[in-house]
């Protein structure tokens, strides 16, 4: 029996390894629909690189080809790979479009046979790979938006033939080949493509010179980084004067065109980067000059909407009650037309995820919003710009949306984090055009207006900013869409419909442990600022000195630090610096050792030292000490650098040496000196107090009277004995 099980055993595992032919020309692995779901971890990376044509039109060429990168990121040989490309049906709703987004489409109706590469792969080695189809193969008869799958299958070692890597994308089709050709619809939708041009904040808050964080921002402003390649895409896509550049509006952060400004502005020396407690020039002056003038180039005469500044977290300010800072943020939005000289568009916000709450908007006042559609409501309906419903006598009444397209937005970025950065490689923008497409002509049927919004801080190769514009200029030049600016989109008339805040909109928000710290820091400044006034001669302002903490704190509450709890709170404690080195500027001079009293009413001598280029009013309160009696001064006004002597009235009862703490603060109690913290003073008295002096004079009083009891008393007794 024994014998038996040991032969079975050795021909079961010659079966096993017996390797079966299989002949690439005919092998035809069906690719399974991708169902929902999370999919699982596939054993290699494709990075595609090449789609010709990116958008298929009717005099283009009848196939498409898709080329990449393959990598083995698995640890087991790949072998038997081949490749093919597969499309399914026509995208015919906003739901099919956002589940092909998602990889959740079916794409198993091409008949197109897979290819081998020819190579194996061992772990971490890599392949070109590249195929190329006809479209009749792919069953793409018309026009419409396909979703295509780049499909790659092999088998690993002790594995069996799967799919090892895969890569999806929406491909736009307006016409094809010897075939139909989508007609410009009767009511084209009305279009405009934002073009953000954004960043985080880096400018550390001061009086005196141009400090950042880093210089990360030269470095994006030189040629091949982010920002430039933004200018760039439009400088050669969009020139004044095209259809495309009346459909662009370029949305602009008014903190960012100031820090380049200031970086540009040799003047008064080169800007410097903070590098530990001390500071380092910064590079990227030059750069800095010729970004501003080709930023300039490119919007003059052309749609600009600015940016609360440093794209500030307007809800999160409300709800915190930081309504002054809300409002200089939307104010501040002002400079990017005195700095670029140019005519922004007026009364316009974009709040940060799309959406903002009726609070937020009370403060701000009527306005004309870019919202997502689920920021009102029955916003699945809203296509066209829509009134506001409000109250006749509120300060929001009047208020109007202009709705951003929501479908295109989750094609673009909708998976950009909550900073809403995202990074982009070849082909990424692929989906945005197919969804460009889908939405031209759903829109086309009955009007609309489509607005196209990307992530706020979007990262992408030039070469991918400028497919997406060619794709838009496509469109507008197949008049399937018509240009329209942003001041052109708000509605004079339409529907009205009521505001809503989504839930997960509150998550989203700047931490309030951020905003909890920024309103300590906003109400010690307004304290300061409140005690401070103009000396009239050198000129300077109490504004000017707590006008960078304002700036600072509302960088802090930049969009910028969503999600980024560690990097908010960084920029709070910049501003925190700056507010504990303006109150240590006036403090009270330590004395070099104790204070000797001769009598016990000598007044104690006290020096105040002012730093500030302003004048000051402050107090100065004592501890209670056992021993010593001092009185609080008030209302005491110091002089714009300068030192103020004081004598503190005291009472000394009793003598030897005495503590005392006095504390500085301003007229409404804020502490100042370094840290905020009281000033230790040691007094040394030998002086007697006058409890001490009455007592002491009373006892020696009785000292004598007991002598002279005594004397007398010795007396008469002596005048007794001699009698006897």
């Amino acid at each position: 029996m024994k014998r038996l099980f040991a032969v079975a055993a050795v021909v079961a595992c010659t079966v096993l390894t017996v390797p079966v032919p299989v002949r690439a020309e005919t092998y035809d692995v069906r690719a399974q629909p991708v169902t929902s779901g999370p999919a699982p971890a596939q054993p290699a990376t494709l990075e595609l690189d090449t789609l010709q044509p990116r958008v298929i039109t009717g005099d283009g060429d009848n196939k498409l080809v898709a080329a990449g990168k393959l990598t083995n990121t698995g640890d087991r040989k790949l072998s038997d790979v081949m490749v093919r490309l597969q499309a399914g049906s026509p995208l015919t709703s906003e739901d099919k479009v956002n589940e092909a987004v998602a990889g959740e489409a079916a794409t198993d109706r091409a008949d197109s046979k897979f290819t081998r590469i020819g190579t194996d792969l061992d772990p971490g080695q890599s392949a070109q790979v590249r195929v190329e189809v006809p479209l009749s193969v792919l069953q793409i008869t018309g026009p419409g938006v396909y979703p295509v799958l780049f499909n790659v299958n092999g088998t690993p070692d002790f594995g069996k033939q799967a799919r090892i890597a895969s890569r999806g994308f929406l491909l736009p089709v307006t016409g094809v080949p010897g075939g139909p050709v989508l007609a410009s619809p009767p009511n084209a939708a009305a279009t405009t493509v934002l073009w953000p041009i954004v960043d985080q904040p880096v400018r550390v808050p001061g009086s005196g010179g141009t400090v950042l964080t880093n210089d990360d921002l030269a470095r994006s402003l030189t040629t091949g980084g982010r920002l430039s390649e933004l200018v760039s895409a439009v400088e050669q896509t969009a020139p004044s004067g095209s259809a495309l550049a009346g459909s662009l509006c370029l949305v602009i952060d008014p903190d960012l065109v100031q820090t380049v400004t200031a970086m540009a502005d040799t003047s008064n020396g080169v800007y410097r980067i903070r590098s530990g407690n001390s500071t380092v020039e910064g590079s990227g002056s030059t750069a800095a000059q010729k970004w501003l003038e080709r930023l300039k180039g490119i919007a003059r005469g052309r749609c600009v909407l600015a940016l609360p500044f440093a794209d500030a977290d307007l809800v999160a300010l409300s709800k915190a009650g930081l309504t002054d800072l809300e409002k200089l943020a939307v104010d501040r939005s002002k400079a990017v037309a005195e700095l670029l000289q140019i005519q922004t568009v007026g009364d316009m916000v974009w709040p940060l995820g799309g959406v903002i709450d009726e609070r937020t908007l009370a403060d701000l006042g009527r306005r004309t919003l870019l919202l997502e559609p689920r920021g009102v409501q029955d916003g699945r309906t809203v296509t066209s710009p829509v009134k506001l419903a409000a109250a006749a006598d509120s300060s929001a009444a009047g208020s109007s949306v202009v709705p951003i397209d929501p479908v295109v937005r989750n094609a673009i970025g909708g998976t950009a984090p909550l900073s809403g950065a995202a990074s982009y490689g070849p082909l990424d923008l692929q989906n945005g055009m197919g969804a460009l497409l889908y939405r031209a002509t759903a829109l086309g049927k009955n009007g609309g207006s489509l607005v196209v919004a990307p992530p706020r801080r979007w990262k992408a190769p030039v070469g991918e900013l400028t497919a997406f514009l060619q794709s838009m200029q496509h469109l507008l030049g197949g008049k399937l869409v018509t240009p329209r600016g942003l001041n052109e989109q708000v509605a004079n008339g339409g529907r009205t419909v009521g505001l809503t805040y989504p839930v997960d909109a509150t998550g989203a928000e700047i931490s309030p442990s951020i905003t909890g710290d920024l309103r300590a820091m906003r109400d010690r400044s307004r304290d300061l600022l409140s005690a401070m006034s103009s000396d009239g001669v050198k000129g300077t302002s109490p504004a000017s000195l707590i006008e960078p903490l304002d700036l600072g704190m509302v960088r802090a509450a930049s969009g910028a630090w969503r999600g980024n709890n560690s990097a908010g709170g960084a920029a709070a404690s910049l501003v925190g610096d700056q507010l504990e080195y303006l109150v240590s500027q006036v403090r009270i001079v330590q004395p070099p050792g104790p204070y000797y009293l001769a009598s016990s009413d000598s007044p104690l001598p006290l020096t105040i030292s002012n730093k500030l280029p302003v004048v000051i009013k402050v107090r100065v309160t004592f501890s209670s000490t056992q021993g010593l009696r001092t009185s609080d001064v008030n209302d005491l006004t110091i002089g714009a650098n300068s030192n103020l002597p004081i004598r503190v009235p005291t009472e000394i009862t009793r003598g030897g040496q005495f503590s005392v703490d006095a504390l500085l603060q301003t007229i409404n109690g804020t502490p100042l000196g370094r840290g905020g913290e009281a000033n230790r003073i040691t007094l040394i008295s030998t002086a007697y107090g006058t409890i001490t002096l009455g007592i002491t004079v009373t006892a020696g009083a009785a000292l004598v009277l007991l002598v002279a009891r005594r004397l007398i008393r010795r007396l008469r007794s002596g005048k007794q004995d001699s009698a006897a």
